[in-house]
């Protein structure tokens, strides 16, 4: 037979255990509840994260269509400019040749002016 205070050392031990099991497993379901509460979290700043991305692919992608579409209208700028550089160099021909005929016609004007200045003088004399 055990005796009565081995028995009570024993029944006190157990006690101790059962109590540290009990500790134990009250912390194992803090722990628990902490870590899900710490998994909802960060699953929800992940969610966050991906959603602040989907913000950012959208804003990226209308900033390349506005970057396609300024292109565009930059060729079509570039389009006319090139076309009224044209027809600035044509109208510049253009102004030279009747430049050139304004002068020209002056010229002969003035040969004009000078034949009849001689023949006024060619009578008088």
């Amino acid at each position: 037979m055990i005796p009565t205070n081995c028995l009570a050392i024993i029944f006190h031990s157990d006690s101790k255990i059962k109590a540290t099991m009990t500790d134990l497993t009250a912390t194992m379901t803090d722990l628990k509840i902490f870590g899900i509460a710490e998994l909802i979290q960060v699953q929800a700043e992940f969610d966050e994260a991906k959603e602040a991305n989907k913000e950012l692919l959208a804003h990226i992608t209308r900033m390349e269509c506005e970057k396609m579409e300024l292109g565009c209208e930059l060729e079509r700028t570039n389009a006319k400019l090139s076309e009224s550089n044209q027809s600035n160099v044509e109208l510049t021909a253009s102004i030279m040749k009747l430049l050139d005929k304004f002068r020209q016609l002056k010229r002969g004007k003035e040969e004009i002016y000078q034949e009849l200045a001689a023949r006024t003088c060619n009578r008088n004399e």
